[in-house]
């Protein structure tokens, strides 16, 4: 199997000017997340993730670990959260000097976490690795298109973090600061993994798949760290798959109302509150409901309808996720 060399930021002066511009770059980026939150404008979060230098380090830390050259993946590791504390504490400061009160819809959407949140870490750093190995004319994807895919799932939680510090939401707190800490373990084990599979080396030293045992051991450990993560994700309160849990409620709405053979849904949404009552997390759903045939009624009839509707939901939801409370609105159209 052949061996591939990547040219990697070699001497101090290389490697100040390369953090230097990667801060600047963050900072940036920090700025048009807070923006794209506060206005709740979507697209800005693509510019953001664009301008995010995240990928750059990511990838040298994982070069640094398959190869074993643990001071490079030190001064990596020390440049990529550099600049995620960078993006937090801009969007923190933007947070602080508008005065914005509370968190808008799209920090509620970015809060929420899937139960897959581990696979966008892995498809990132695979992505980044397979990006670099290949040359320009064999890949068929940009290395701006690659940095933007790593970038996407850190510079959105990056900015959630420091707006929710600042507005005290630390549900939302401990939901950015999870997926910071899940995609970058996640990055660096894939991305090491794809290093070593093509046979990756640091130009200069020779280093190829000599299994150098500081390598070995960051390895190890990173794997053991997702693993922990995985399963605190799982065996927590709900709280960090929030977003799955939403579209299972959804679903559950759905097949209990036709079930129960009355009505059909026209439209059902569910969110979580962002905010606690008696430990437990309310989960607000609201249903919009017509009657079938011999069920269509006069007023009375849709509201008895409503009632037994909601009580059907209710059961299909209550207990079904430890630390989570629904609500549930039916409304019946008459």
């Amino acid at each position: 199997m052949r061996e591939l060399h990547i040219q990697v930021p070699r001497g101090r002066g290389g490697e100040v000017a390369a953090a230097a511009r990667e801060l600047v770059f963050s900072l940036t980026s920090g700025v048009v997340v807070w923006v794209a939150f506060a206005t709740n404008i979507v697209h800005l979060l693509v510019a953001a993730m664009l301008i995010a230098p995240y990928a750059g380090p990511a990838m040298n830390a994982a070069i640094g670990a398959v190869s074993g050259d643990l001071k490079l993946l030190g001064s990596s590791v020390l440049r990529y959260w550099a600049g995620l504390a960078v993006a937090v504490a801009t969007s923190a400061l933007a947070t602080w000097g508008t005065g914005l009160l509370g968190p808008t819809a799209l920090m509620v959407d970015v809060s929420l976490i899937m139960e897959s949140a581990l696979v966008l870490a892995l498809v990132s750093g695979a992505a980044g690795a397979v990006g670099l190995v290949q040359s320009e004319r064999d890949s068929l994807v940009s290395t701006a298109a690659v940095g933007m895919l790593v970038a996407v799932s850190l510079a959105p939680p990056a900015g959630l973090l420091g707006a929710a510090l600042v507005l005290g939401r630390w549900e939302m707190a401990r939901s950015g600061l999870f997926l910071l800490v899940l995609q970058f373990l996640g990055i660096l084990l894939a991305g090491a993994l794809v290093f070593w599979r093509y046979g990756v080396a640091a130009s200069g030293p020779r280093f190829g798949r000599k299994r150098h045992r500081g390598g070995m051991a960051a390895l190890a450990a990173t794997a053991a760290c997702l693993i922990g993560l995985v399963l605190w994700q799982f065996g927590g309160d709900a709280g960090l798959e929030r977003l799955s849990i939403v579209r299972k409620a959804q679903e559950l709405a759905e097949d209990a109302v036709q079930q129960q053979g009355a009505a059909r849904v026209l439209e059902a949404s569910f969110r979580f509150t962002g905010q606690r009552q008696a430990g437990q997390a309310t989960l607000l759903g609201q249903i919009y409901a017509q009657p079938t045939g011999d069920a269509a009624g006069g007023s009375a009839a849709a509201q008895d309808l409503a009632a037994r509707l909601r009580a059907e939901v209710e059961a299909a939801l209550v207990d079904r996720w430890r630390g989570v409370e629904p609500q549930v609105s039916v409304s019946v159209m008459d």
